[in-house]
């Protein structure tokens, strides 16, 4: 928009080019990224001049309308775009604002005060983001964290309104939201405390037990231990259901269901009474787990950052997170140590991961090749076969450390894991990239981000420097 003028953007190519960047706005998005973002299969061959074209197309759409270079700027450095904008003038960021205080005051218990600013938010969403997009099967990860974002942040409102003994004027609002996404297991439980309190017991436990048939029948899971307590708890009338003096419910049911939350402090897990605060990197993994779950597709995430940017403390909340998830999700994590020769190798690090999967697996091989490569089917077939029970999440921290046997061994599980639900998390200081080209490249699920350092605004218009090509 410029002056409540719509920019006429035409094309696909156009039009995810520029989506993609606003996603990613103010930061340095790779050509390569952009590629695998517009043609997730199989890029044509013509696929980088048709990126070319496509962003020179939008250049010249912002300079026949008039948007000034100083406001919102279209540059390139090096092999990267960034679209660099005021980010005052993405409703994205005005809505993850007014969520966070609505949250901050539904923390504090000032539930009245939570669910006017969650539906101030809530209000400046105009439908589902980058719709058109999605229509034409668009399916990045970025956009599940937004629907999960959006999502959470609804069932944050509802638990306010609930909270202000409000369930009457909610319970058709909660029930098109199940109906919607009837796995989704902290959406049902609002439900579920809806009805019981519009005096409708029976119904209350028909959303159970048709969340446990849809879990069942989807994942061959049970649903989680915060809804089973719930369910008893309205089977018993149980006083405890009751709203407390300041409006609160004392036994609540649920974190984010299926689909993880989002990027912004939210609630999410799919079971249990502890809630799990989430930020915009967490809520990205969520995302990306979510479509792994859902789909059964492997899918690689490489997070780069800086030394104390952060990496670790993401892996940890993301442990945090599936924790909360009453064993749907399983994750182990290995770390490639520092210094020298005399560290631990690549495969030690690997095979000391997968020995909390299956202790018979972890033996270390010897150097001769053939015994590396049946050290690492038996270990792929570890992995496969865990994720084929549970879906899993292998986590390996700072690969830029480890060496090439470890790299081929995660590219090649990733490739070769079938329709499993497999997501590998690496972490790596943001060199690595450059000195290990083409990671991912053969891979049709991955992605890759970046953490900003503590006490960088990652929302900070980037300095104009450098000429535009």
């Amino acid at each position: 928009m410029s002056d409540d003028l719509v920019l006429p953007v035409r094309g696909f190519t156009q039009r995810a080019t520029l989506g993609f960047l606003l996603l990613h706005a103010n930061h340095a998005v790779t050509t390569r990224d952009l590629v695998s973002a517009l043609w997730p299969a199989e890029a044509p061959r013509t696929a980088r001049k048709m990126l070319q074209n496509a962003v020179s197309g939008l250049r010249g759409t912002l300079r026949q309308y008039g948007v000034h270079a100083d406001v919102t700027a279209l540059v390139s450095r090096g092999p990267a775009y960034t679209l660099r904008l005021d980010p005052e003038c993405l409703d994205l960021v005005a809505f993850r604002r007014a969520a966070a205080r609505g949250r901050t005051e539904l923390s504090d218990g000032s539930f009245g005060s939570a669910a006017r600013l969650l539906r101030e938010a809530l209000a400046m969403w105009r439908g589902p983001a980058l719709e058109d997009l999605a229509e034409s099967g668009v399916a990045w990860a970025e956009l599940a964290g937004l629907r999960s974002e959006r999502m959470a942040a609804r069932e944050d409102c509802y638990e306010a309104e609930l909270a202000c003994r409000r369930h009457h004027e909610v319970v058709g609002e909660l029930q098109a939201a199940v109906d919607q996404d009837p796995l989704r297991e902290r959406m049902c439980g609002l439900l579920m405390r809806a009805l019981y309190h519009c005096g409708r017991q029976v119904d209350a436990l028909r959303v159970y037990h048709r969340h446990r048939a849809a879990l069942l029948e989807g994942l061959g899971l049970e649903p989680g231990h915060g809804l089973r307590e719930l369910e008893r708890a309205i089977l018993n009338h149980d006083p405890a259901l009751t709203p407390s003096a300041q409006g609160a419910m004392t036994v609540t049911a649920g974190g984010g269901g299926r689909g993880p939350s989002s990027p912004g402090p939210a609630t999410t897990g799919r079971s249990g009474s502890r809630p799990v605060r989430t930020d915009p990197e967490l809520g990205m993994l969520l995302g990306v787990l979510d479509l792994v779950r859902r789909r059964r597709q492997p899918h690689l995430v490489t997070v780069l950052g800086r030394p104390h940017a952060g990496k670790s403390r993401l892996v940890a909340r993301l442990r945090n997170a599936v924790r909360q998830d009453e064993g749907a999700v399983r994750c182990v994590v290995g770390r490639m140590p520092p210094g020298g020769h005399e560290r631990p190798g690549g495969l030690t690090v690997l095979a000391n991961t997968l020995k909390t999967l299956d202790p018979l697996a972890a033996g270390l091989p010897a150097r001769p090749s053939v015994q590396v490569d049946e050290a690492f089917t038996a270990w792929r077939s570890t992995l496969r076969q865990a994720a084929a029970v549970r879906p899993l999440i292998t986590v390996f921290e700072d690969l830029h450390r480890a060496d090439d046997m470890l790299l081929s061994f995660i590219d090649g599980t990733v490739r070769t894991a079938g329709e499993v639900p497999l997501l590998v998390v690496v972490t790596a200081q943001p060199g690595f990239l450059e000195r290990r080209a083409g990671w991912g490249d053969r891979l049709p699920h991955t992605t890759t981000f970046t953490l900003d350092p503590p006490g960088e605004d990652p929302l900070r218009p980037v300095p104009r420097k450098g000429r535009q090509t």
